[in-house]
């Protein structure tokens, strides 16, 4: 979803700050939300309609697509025109394309010159497959634009409604029995350290939960919404029986940065390296928002299949799952190394105690499926070819190397003589997340398999919901920050008891 930072907690109803004692009979509130900050926007109508085909009905790209353009603020320039039927003109989230370094372009050309398509605008109907530059989310003042300056605007934070409350720890959803026994959310219980008062806030109709794919599942299964065998084990009581809830975390999974020498020219480290230029540079983005420090710092991208030989014909053939939402989807992405976007390996987000101060056990269980490190070792092969092939290879200084350990390893490697065994042990040492977790607590109708249905109310329970990328019944073949978005736009009409 992005990159994350942490972001005061919307509460509502306004009536905040009831004392509390835990024991009492119930009330309610949200999580800490996340701030996610929209580096690019990349979808592809492939992932949803596979999401329909796992259950979430009403989640197909037909029924998303209004969204992502409700969302959008094209302002492309003229120059660079992308089909307006593409694209919004009216959303809170400004799109802008930005400048890119002289080595990407020819990063782009490259691309072409192994047959991968370049294209004008990765975010339309038509998919991710190829290379693009990126655009970013940026407002009239050139700066960063996200969901909290787009939609937390003045205008909306001095409504009387709602109260924002920062420092503030949700511990748990309350609940209360309703005529025929089921629970019901009515609140939650809050706190601003483990030592302090608990409070709890009331909820006039129901609990939404936007805690993300790490914050969801620990606070419901602190609320007893989980596993029965892993809550009793923790001495939380059962409200629901959910074993969903925690499970099937996937992640976008980063192969490790390749680094390689540039020729003089070619990049911006003249912005680092002397301080005039980078005043010239501050100045200039000041002034009119133009110039590198405008720029993203993954300022082009490319996507890919595994499966394409033409593209991939290099090294020795390796196993792998097709795990693609369609004969359209990418599953690998490059920046500035390679990224898998549809593993195969899922992992688990679980409580470790009932102190909601406890960060939760995260097992990412990143590459156990073998097909996960051979996609990796081969896009990793394949970059390396990459960098080889004019005009890429005409502005890099690539030295031949057989030095294990620098930090141009493997980079200067001969991509033809560098084992599958070297570069999995690269791929061990520098291998990370690209920050996109999602799925824990996944929609769906089955219950041993999904926690929330389609309408995003957790299942078992009246009055809660789950908004945010922890619902995805898949990962997708992008960056999810604009998918949450439009989840999160369809969620109100849901919420207003609007048939979207």
């Amino acid at each position: 979803m992005g990159h994350t930072t942490s972001q005061p907690l919307a509460l509502h109803p306004s009536s905040f700050a009831t004392p509390y004692t835990p024991t009492t009979a119930g009330f309610v509130v949200d999580h800490e939300q996340q701030k996610w900050r929209s580096y690019d926007y990349v979808v592809i109508g492939g992932d949803f309609d596979s999401w329909e085909q796992q259950g979430a009905t009403g989640w197909g790209y037909a029924s998303l697509r209004k969204y992502f353009i409700k969302a959008e603020k094209c302002i492309l320039p003229q120059s660079q025109p992308v089909d307006p039927a593409e694209h919004g003109s009216d959303g809170s989230l400004l799109q802008a394309r930005v400048p890119i370094a002289p080595v990407c372009s020819k990063f782009l050309e490259a691309a072409e010159a192994l047959g991968i398509s370049v294209k004008n605008d990765f975010n339309t109907s038509g998919g991710t497959l190829g290379a693009v530059p990126f655009v970013a989310a940026m407002d009239e003042k050139y700066e960063r634009s996200s969901t909290a300056t787009a939609y937390l605007g003045d205008d909306v934070l001095r409504r009387p409604n709602l109260t924002v409350a920062v420092s503030t720890m949700t511990e748990k959803v309350l609940f209360a029995k309703t005529s025929n026994g089921s629970p019901k959310a009515i609140g939650i219980q809050i706190s601003s350290s483990r030592s302090s008062q608990r409070f709890a806030v009331a909820a006039s109709n129901e609990v939404i939960l936007c805690a993300g794919a790490v914050g969801s599942p620990q606070i419901l299964q602190l609320s007893g919404i989980g596993d029965s065998a892993h809550l009793a084990e923790q001495g939380i009581p059962l409200v629901s029986n959910l074993p969903a809830v925690g499970r099937n975390m996937l992640d976008h999974v980063s192969s490790g940065a390749l680094i390689f020498r540039a020729r003089a020219g070619w990049t911006w480290d003249s912005l680092t390296q002397n301080p005039l230029r980078a005043a010239v540079a501050l100045v200039q983005w000041i002034l009119s928002g133009a110039g590198p420090m405008s720029s993203l710092a993954s300022q082009v991208g490319l996507f890919v299949r595994t499966d394409d030989e033409r593209l991939l014909p290099f090294g020795p053939s390796l196993a792998t799952q097709d795990r693609s939402s369609g004969p359209r989807a990418p599953d690998l992405e490059f920046v500035l190394g390679s990224v898998l976007l549809k593993p195969v390996s899922s992992g688990t987000i679980m409580i470790k105690s009932s102190d909601p101060y406890d960060p939760p056990v995260i097992d990412a269980n990143y590459l156990a499926d073998e097909s996960d490190m051979n996609m990796l070792i081969k896009s990793t092969r394949f970059l390396l070819h990459l960098a080889r092939t004019p005009p890429l290879s005409d502005v890099l200084d690539l030295r031949p190397s057989t030095t294990k350990g620098d930090m141009f390893w493997p980079g200067d490697a001969d991509p033809d003589k560098i084992t599958d065994e070297e570069v999995r042990a690269f791929i061990r040492d520098y291998g990370q997340s690209a920050w996109h977790p999602t799925s824990s607590v996944r929609m769906g109708n089955d219950l041993n398999t999904s926690a929330v249905d389609p309408n995003l109310r957790v299942h078992g329970v009246s009055a809660l919901r789950v908004v945010d990328a922890s619902v995805f019944p898949d990962q997708v073949s992008g960056h999810p920050c604009a998918v949450v978005i439009a989840m999160a736009e369809r969620a109100a009409e849901l919420i207003q008891g609007r048939e979207p």
